[in-house]
């Protein structure tokens, strides 16, 4: 019978551990190891090594079925030619030129300018019925404060009305009487009809062959230019679009906080009514806006 190499006490051959000090007898054998699939790591990116040439998807696949990847990626500093995704020209999907979005801002001032101009006629109007009411006309004519009240009033508006219009002229020179955008739709429309006509004309020997050449050359080199700078503006009257719409969402998160900061009582709800308010005037605003650039984008 063997002893335990630790306490030296009897034990049995079977006994895995000493019944008096607890310390095992048989030493674990650590539990083998799976051998790692070959594998190459090329600028951090592992990639699975095949065998044999003629190994099947199948054989790369993980015991998951998920497909090791075989792509790997350029070099730091290589560069990557992609083709274009569209046949206009490089830098030209940037921000629409200065000049254009000034016509638009023109108009846009202008749809708001309306509106405020709109909105004092109210008021004024209101004032004027007023004049209408007996008691308040007797009140007008015999209370000096009131009268001088009343009469300060109605200049203020008469002043505010001025700026308004003055505002509004203003914009109306910014904007001009045809945007650009306008004046090439207008351009398109145009070389279509000439050249509908020139071939009209050409069929019914009106027009000989060279000339007909000559000018069906010129209206096609014009048409094609125009109908790709509409384009462009389309696509950068899009990126606009899409640049007011993502400022339109933020402000709607923006209520949501708010909503959230008077709950947890960071601001009070009279703060919360004020700033939502506030918040909703902005969004109705930018609404409008959305509204005036996309409506410059042409439609087929």
């Amino acid at each position: 019978m063997p002893n335990c190499p630790y306490c030296g006490k009897s034990v049995k051959d079977s006994d895995r551990f000493c019944l008096y000090c607890g310390e095992p007898l048989v030493k674990q054998q650590p539990e083998p190891k799976e051998p790692e699939p070959e594998s190459d790591v090329v600028d951090g990116i592992r990639t699975g090594r095949t065998s044999t040439a003629g190994s099947t998807l199948a054989d790369r696949t993980s015991s998951k079925g998920a497909v090791e990847k075989l792509e790997v990626e350029p070099e730091t500093g290589t560069d990557v030619v992609r083709e274009p995704m569209t046949t206009l020209p490089m830098g030209s999907l940037s921000e629409i030129e200065p000049a254009i979005k000034a016509q638009i801002e023109g108009r846009i001032e202008i749809y708001h300018l309306e509106k405020k101009i709109k909105k004092l006629k109210e008021r004024l109007s209101e004032s004027l019925k007023l004049m209408d009411d007996p008691d308040f006309k007797k009140r007008y004519d015999n209370d000096d404060d009131f009268h001088k009240a009343n009469e300060a009033r109605f200049m203020a508006l008469k002043q505010m009305g001025e700026v308004l219009k003055g505002e509004k002229q203003a914009a109306e020179k910014k904007a001009g009487k045809e945007t650009t955008l306008e004046l090439n739709n207008m351009k398109i429309k145009r070389l279509k009809g000439q050249i509908e006509d020139l071939n009209n004309s050409f069929k019914m020997r009106k027009v000989d062959r060279k000339t007909y050449d000559t000018l069906h050359g010129e209206y096609m080199i014009q048409l094609t230019e125009t109908l790709k700078q509409r384009d462009i503006h389309n696509i950068q009257l899009g990126i606009w679009s899409s640049a007011l719409r993502a400022e339109m969402e933020d402000l709607k998160l923006s209520i949501n906080l708010l909503k959230a900061r008077k709950n947890s009582r960071e601001i009070s709800k009279e703060q919360m009514i004020q700033e939502k308010a506030d918040t909703e005037k902005k969004i109705q605003t930018l609404s409008a806006n959305i509204k005036i650039v996309e409506s410059f984008i042409f439609r087929s």
